[in-house]
């Protein structure tokens, strides 16, 4: 997804929204496109907010494009067209809103059904300032005829919560798998987490409700359920160290088996290079087999969040502003994989900025940079991942998406997004690109031209 905006120099912000769908080294294709209407005040100086910090993925609560998902064998993009925006600069036309099916050349684009009513990011303060929680993904099944994400429906009184839901890509019908009672969470924070299919028959999600009489409601505790709505089971759960909690930032490649960031403990003053509120908590990666919990890392930093499982589940990728290897000095957010025992740790980029950064792997206004969320291709086995860092001297104000081998060679530059630009009348414009999300036909944003 790519969002422009500007402001004028008279203070009138208009945007564009766009879906873009690349495959391999094809030129792009546009699926979709929504514009303002006309210009709208910016006293608070959005634009300007959004292209200084770099953060693609925030569009989401300004512009219409929402949820994306593509299937397995990248044959097929659902994406989600909603008007519930807490700041609507970019409004679609009520035909246009809904859950839509496209093919990944843009053909046979269609309506599946009505948009979620759980939108897809938390909000931690007021708009544009406020921070904001995006978890923004449709999860296809393996045989591609079924998605799953989050939608409001009845609880166990019939009282209306956020639910696990599947959509037939093909007839369009809409079944919700659970009755989970409705909660109360803290702001910024989702009830449930995006579900994912761990086998053609089963979903995976996580949540803080009490769906049964064993977990308490705020526990964050996964569960699975049959597409059928039956077989509702806790999944065992890691046992932590003492003092530390389980962080729901993780991926799994089978029930009970993936990478997993952990809470130890809290820093009580800064770590080297980066500038961190105190106390704030240790964040350190570990892998979860079958039957052990591996520590991965001991960096003692807030920023180290595991990724991903690599598909043949021997590595774990995570990302980082520790120098474990005298090799990022700075204190730049860079991408790291490591092995399930703990061993053979590899820095797969080397970022470097003009000045060293100050937010760790946290977006922020320059200096610095940071990373998003990374993927990798089940064909290719290619690292797919956003980044406003500017390893080629092209991309001094922009999120982007590159791409980059699990042996941490042959990096690329997948987008060109223009970035953040001031103008001498004082007028801002911004143009950024979301994150990826890709699949075995590797389906990513692409170049504008």
């Amino acid at each position: 997804m790519q969002t422009e905006c500007r402001t004028s120099a008279d203070g009138l912000i208009t945007a564009r929204n766009s879906l873009r769908i690349r495959q391999r080294d094809c030129e792009p294709v546009t699926v979709v496109e929504f514009q303002s209407a006309a210009p709208l005040p910016d006293p608070d100086g959005a634009c300007r907010i959004y292209g200084l910090n770099r953060s693609g993925p925030a569009a989401v609560i300004a512009t219409p494009l929402q949820r994306l998902g593509v299937s397995l064998d990248g044959s097929a993009v659902v994406f989600e067209v909603s008007s519930d925006l807490a700041l609507p600069v970019v409004t679609p036309a009520p035909e246009q809103e809904g859950i839509w099916f496209v093919r990944a050349d843009g053909s046979g684009l269609r309506k599946l059904g009505p948009a979620s009513r759980d939108p897809v990011y938390r909000l931690t303060g007021v708009p544009p300032r406020g921070g904001v929680y995006i978890l923004a993904y449709f999860a296809f099944s393996p045989d591609g005829r079924l998605v799953v994400y989050t939608d409001l429906g009845p609880g166990p009184s019939g009282e209306e919560a956020v639910q696990v839901v599947t959509l037939d890509v093909v007839t369009g019908h809409r079944t919700q798998l659970t009755h989970l009672p409705a909660v109360a969470v803290a702001k910024g924070r989702f009830a449930i987490f995006p579900p994912f299919f761990v086998d053609p028959d089963t979903v995976l999600f996580q949540t803080v409700t009490a769906p049964d009489s064993l977990h308490p409601e705020g526990a964050i505790v996964a569960f699975t359920v049959g597409v059928d709505g039956a077989r509702l089971r806790a999944v065992p759960e890691p046992v932590p160290l003492p003092g530390s909690r389980v962080v729901p930032t993780f991926q799994l490649s089978g029930t009970g088996t993936g990478a997993v960031t952990l809470e130890l403990g809290t820093l009580t003053r800064e770590p080297p290079g980066v500038s961190t509120p105190v106390p704030y908590p240790v964040k350190e990666v570990f892998f979860l087999s079958a039957r052990n919990l591996v520590q991965l890392t001991n960096f003692g930093r807030w920023d180290t969040f595991a990724q991903l499982l690599s598909v043949d589940g021997r590595r774990v990728f995570f990302t980082a502003s520790a120098d474990p290897l005298g090799r990022n000095p700075a204190a730049d957010c860079q991408l790291f994989s490591i092995d399930t025992l703990g061993g053979h740790l590899h820095q797969l980029t080397r970022f470097t900025q003009s000045e060293p950064g100050h937010s760790g792997c946290s977006y922020s206004v320059p200096p610095g940079c940071a990373m998003g969320w990374a993927l990798q291709d089940p064909r290719t086995r290619t690292i797919v991942f956003d980044s406003s860092c500017d390893p080629f001297g092209t991309n001094p104000a922009a999120n982007q998406i590159f791409a980059i081998r699990p042996d941490g060679s042959g990096l690329r530059q997948l987008t060109a997004a223009r970035g953040f630009v001031e103008e001498p009348d004082g007028a801002v414009s911004t143009e950024q690109v979301g994150d990826p999300v890709i699949s075995g036909g590797f389906a990513a944003p692409g170049r504008r031209r």
